[in-house]
């Protein structure tokens, strides 16, 4: 099945707007919205690794790995006790 797409355009015949199916645009919507979720996290990898790069040039102590995912764990779980209701 062949694409169809319809244009709106101005007095001058330029393209302004498209209309496109439904169902590509929730497609088109969802791989953009999969690709911002991609760009957020690597720019929160750069900008760990520039912050890790930073401290270790200025001497500033760091968390180790270890620490951090005991921490984030024990976040997690204190959160869910908050939001868990009970079952009966």
């Amino acid at each position: 099945m062949a694409l169809t797409i319809q244009y709106i355009t101005d007095s001058r015949g330029r393209k302004k707007s498209a209309i496109v199916p439904i169902r590509k645009w929730e497609e088109l919507n969802a791989v953009n919205q999969q690709l911002n979720r991609k760009i957020e996290l690597l720019t929160g990898i750069v900008a760990g690794v520039e912050e890790v790069k930073q401290a270790r040039a200025n001497g500033i102590p760091l968390q180790s790995l270890s620490d951090f995912l005991n921490e984030f764990s024990f976040r997690v779980a204190e959160n869910f006790k908050k939001e868990a209701k009970p079952l009966f």
